[in-house]
């Protein structure tokens, strides 16, 4: 699992740092060096010429230290090589900001009251659950169980989290934690699978378990000495390396909204039955109050004759 940072970040460019380790290398090779030549050339104006010294022994050590210095000269090229990758991925990380990004890892970021983050289901799940807690691992919101409904399904899916806890509370714009456990119909885990459906295991010869890909707007970035990048969303950050997607705008379409349960799909049969069953009851009530009104028809009736015979 990609783990990611909460904390403040800044936008960052390359920074003119310290000595390098080459030139450190470099100096000190050309300090021993001019000692090694002064040695050497004292002890040729010095040396017996009836039995002058072996030529071999300073060409062997005029050859290491030639060795010496192209492998300095090589470290040297590679820091070059590598502070323009730095500068290169800054320049790239750039043109992220203000972008929605979206990239693995339980860190999501509630920016303007709102989080939006996805998942993958490498197959069709019996039960799902999504869990929100706040980075001191308190709990904020869930859904559980076969709740989830069209989130069960084979497949990439969207959640937009409206910000609040279980009881209805707006929670604050800042990094929280999601995780996420989906089981098949036997009640097994499932975990991430490849191309061919076969479990992913990693280094450690274990299961690697689903992971949500957080989506956020890059607020900004920052890099440091060996060449990595993080762009930040709010207070959350990703190595620059690990984004899969870019948005101009929050690719929120189609997002089931998180603690409100998708809709069922409606039982046209039952539907149709319950219709018959109120028609039913409305013709009920229609001729029983047709039947009172005749009754009371025939006491009005009944009524007025019992005055003609009064009269009578």
């Amino acid at each position: 699992m990609v783990q990611s940072t909460a904390t403040s970040f800044v936008n960052s460019s390359v920074p003119n740092g310290p000595m390098t380790q080459s030139t450190k290398d470099q100096i000190s090779f050309l300090g021993n060096f001019d000692t090694f030549l002064k040695l050497l050339i004292t002890q040729i104006r010095n040396q017996d010429p009836l039995s002058p010294m072996e030529s071999s022994e300073f060409t062997n050590q005029l050859v290491q230290y030639a060795s010496v210095e192209q492998a300095i000269q090589t470290n040297k090229n590679l820091e070059t090589l590598s502070g323009l990758t730095v500068a290169n991925q800054a320049a790239l990380a750039t043109n992220y900001l203000d972008q929605w990004v979206e990239a693995p890892t339980d860190a999501i970021t509630l920016q303007d009251g709102e989080a939006l983050f996805t998942y993958y289901l490498p197959v069709e799940a019996s039960s799902v659950s999504l869990t929100i807690h706040t980075l001191d691992k308190k709990f904020v919101r869930s859904i559980t169980g076969k709740d989830a409904g069209d989130l069960l399904t084979q497949g990439m899916h969207k959640v937009l989290w409206d910000g609040t806890d279980e009881g209805g509370t707006k929670m604050k714009d800042g990094a929280y934690r999601v995780t996420l456990t989906a089981r098949d119909e036997t009640g097994a885990i499932i975990y991430q699978r490849d191309a061919q459906g076969r479990e992913i295991l990693d280094a450690n010869k274990a299961k690697v378990p689903l992971t949500p890909n957080a989506v956020g707007r890059v607020t900004a970035y920052t890099t440091d000495s060996q060449g990595g990048t993080k762009i930040a969303m709010g207070e959350s950050a990703v190595d620059l390396a690990h984004v899969v997607g870019v948005f101009r705008k929050r690719p929120d379409e189609g997002a089931v909204k998180m603690g409100v349960p998708p809709e069922k799909p409606k039982d046209e049969a039952k539907d149709k039955d319950a219709d018959k069953d109120a028609a039913k009851a409305t013709d009920t009530d229609k001729d029983k109050a047709k039947a009172e009104d005749a009754d009371k028809g025939k006491d009005k009736t009944a009524d007025a004759d019992k005055d003609k015979d009064k009269k009578a």
